[in-house]
């Protein structure tokens, strides 16, 4: 087998890939997915996975490389931002059929799910539990504090080219795992 043919046999099971996974992304009522920026050598790279329970048969299912983007420049909260939306739309999934996203803590990552999120997918404090008192204390006064201004979202919608739906950000979960690490390493 020759280049050419590799070339265009790889393009062509590329193609069919992503129309495959496009349908059946689309056929989810919830999914959940995940974000991450690595620096190799100077470049950097946007990951994104994508995690749901099939409909059918209610097992646990992955698209462990929904994305690998490159991301130039500066990893600041609007890049980070437009790289998301566009991925998402790339896969037919907006804020409404993502249930979260989850990142490292980041303040990249944070500034850009708070500035660019719909207002009405701020979480309610109401939604906490009751052991959950200081964390909904904290969550009230983000929520008071994140406020989607008119001309915020133009420019989003204007950066990104198109006026759909799709131009927030889903709710966004901090990592856990990571939260504890930092926890560790500053004690």
């Amino acid at each position: 087998m020759c280049r050419k043919i590799l070339s265009v046999r790889l393009d062509e099971r590329t193609c069919a890939l992503l129309t495959r996974l496009h349908q059946l992304l689309s056929e989810q009522t919830a999914v959940c997915t995940t974000a991450d920026i690595r620096t190799c050598l100077t470049k950097s790279y946007l990951g994104v996975t994508a995690h749901w329970i099939s409909n059918d048969d209610l097992k646990r299912q992955s698209a462990a490389a929904l994305a690998c983007s490159r991301l130039k420049g500066s990893h600041t909260h609007d890049v980070v931002a437009e790289n998301l939306i566009g991925i998402n739309t790339k896969y037919g999934l907006d804020h409404r059929s993502i249930t979260f996203t989850v990142t490292d803590n980041g303040s990249n990552m944070v500034k850009a799910f708070s500035e660019n999120q719909e207002p009405d997918l701020v979480t309610d404090s109401t939604e906490l539990s009751d052991s959950d008192d200081d964390e909904a204390v904290l969550l009230e006064n983000d929520i008071n504090d994140m406020v989607v201004e008119s001309a915020d979202v133009n420019a989003i919608l204007s950066e990104s080219g198109n006026l759909h739906q799709s131009a927030f950000l889903p709710k966004h979960i901090r990592c856990c795992s990571h939260t504890l690490n930092l926890v560790t390493t500053t004690v």
